[in-house]
């Protein structure tokens, strides 16, 4: 299971249609998958046949206050700690169980159309350190 969150210096507006337009141009997956969209409101799916990439967005009081705490926990060294903490929106990606990393690569794309967003804080749960 891949997990990470993407920490917004600037939130977007409609933030869910600009995700989806940055990920339009995905390359094949891990097993030459297309890449398959479905989108909720709350919600992107990206389906590499039977394996499943999650994207949600979060802002508001809840993801400003746990900016705080992760700028506070784990970006004490980091460059831009002052901007982290003053983030109040962010993209949430989960996925399903990998355990041959078949959709690492995938991971990586989806990570680097993420980041061309604009300024963008790249947080790893699992590993407890931004990338």
């Amino acid at each position: 299971m891949y997990e990470r969150m993407f920490l917004l210096a600037t939130p977007k507006e409609a933030p869910m249609l600009t995700l989806e337009q940055a990920l339009a141009a995905l390359p094949l997956g891990g097993n030459d998958e297309v890449p398959v969209f479905l989108q909720s409101d709350a919600e992107l799916t990206i389906a590499y046949g039977d394996f499943h990439f999650r994207i949600g967005y979060q802002s508001g009081d809840l993801a400003a206050q746990e900016s705080l705490e992760i700028a506070a926990a784990y970006a004490t060294a980091h460059p831009a700690r002052d901007k982290i903490r003053q983030t109040y929106a962010r993209y949430e990606l989960t996925s399903d169980f990998d355990p041959d990393m078949d959709h690492f690569n995938d991971l990586l794309f989806i990570t680097e159309k993420i980041e061309s967003l604009g300024e963008v804080y790249t947080f790893d749960p699992q590993e407890e350190a931004f990338q």
